[in-house]
Parts: C-alpha cells; sequence; structure tokens
C-alpha cells in the first residue's frame, strides 16, 4: 500500500503564481524518499521588485539560479513517483491545491485528518544534501519525511486504537 506525501519549496513568481524549487516525495510506508531542485522558468530579471526577490529568496533558503530539473519536468517527476500511489497527501489548502492541479488526482490536505504543524512533528535526524538550502526549517524533504512519518503512526493508531480487548495470555 503506498501512501506519498508530497511537499515542496517555492518563490513567488512575475505574476503571483508560485514558482516551485524543490518538490520532495515521501511514501510513508517504504520510508522512499525522491527530491529534485526544479530550475528556473525564467531570468531573474522578469520577477518583481529586485528587493522583494532578494528578500524572498533568503526567507525562504531557495536560490533562483540553482536545479537540476527543467521547470517543465516537474510534472513528469510527480507523475513517475506517484504512480502506484494508492493515495497521495500534502499539508494545507495551498500545497494540496497545487500539487492536485499538476496531477489531476485527488490529494488529500492531511490537515484534515489532524495532522499538526511542522514545528510540532519533525524529526531531527533527517536533511536535505542539496546547497541552495541555507535554512533547514523550509527543507522540502525533511518536510515531505516528517508528514510522511505523522501519517504512518497516525494510519497505525487508527488501526490499533479499535482492537477488541483479548485476554492476556500469562
Amino acid at each position: 500500500m503506498s501512501l506519498i506525501v508530497i511537499e515542496f519549496a517555492f518563490l513567488e513568481g512575475r505574476d503571483g503564481e508560485l514558482v516551485v524549487k524543490e518538490i520532495s516525495v515521501v511514501d510513508s510506508h517504504s520510508n522512499r524518499v525522491s527530491s529534485c531542485v526544479c530550475k528556473r522558468p525564467y531570468s531573474w530579471e522578469e520577477l518583481p521588485a529586485l528587493s522583494a526577490r532578494i528578500n524572498q529568496a533568503i526567507d525562504k533558503g531557495c536560490n533562483w539560479i540553482d536545479g537540476n530539473v527543467l521547470y517543465s519536468e516537474r510534472k513528469t517527476m510527480l507523475h513517475r513517483e506517484a504512480s502506484s500511489a494508492v493515495a497521495i497527501y500534502c499539508f494545507g489548502p495551498l500545497n494540496t491545491q497545487y500539487i492536485c492541479g499538476l496531477m489531476y488526482r485527488t490529494v488529500i490536505d492531511i490537515t484534515q485528518l489532524g495532522c499538526p504543524p511542522l514545528a510540532h512533528i519533525c524529526l531531527q535526524g533527517i536533511g536535505s544534501t542539496f546547497a541552495c538550502h541555507k535554512f533547514i526549517h523550509v527543507c522540502a524533504l525533511r518536510t515531505a519525511y516528517s508528514f510522511a512519518q505523522w501519517l504512518n503512526f497516525h494510519i497505525l493508531n487508527l488501526q490499533y486504537a479499535n482492537c477488541p480487548t483479548q485476554p492476556a495470555y500469562h
């Protein structure tokens, strides 16, 4: 049973659209992870005001010029990674709507299951190896892995919370 969590780090583009810089996919059952940094869809000069661009990149921990996957290939990467998924999860309505629009599949907002904010579940042992991450707290890989671990625990909790009482054998 493949339940995947998708997370991404983004910047705001020239018309206010989301420009995804990093996409991470984690299978909550097998802990298989996949992550890529997308190249920019257009040049730095095409973005709005320079000071806003610099502040946004610093705040998000992303670098506009970094990337190892063509921006147009982000859909292909997601389809490949999620092809066998029984269910796809994202955190929050913004992420859920964006991924749903890219994949044309049902995507479940994990907050609807009661998932807390990342600060409450972040696992310290996971981090990204991408040079563009100067701030761990925005790493899409760490975030996706943390949400996948929460999802796995949540599912196990649901399975065992309703078990009938069994006699103890000593």
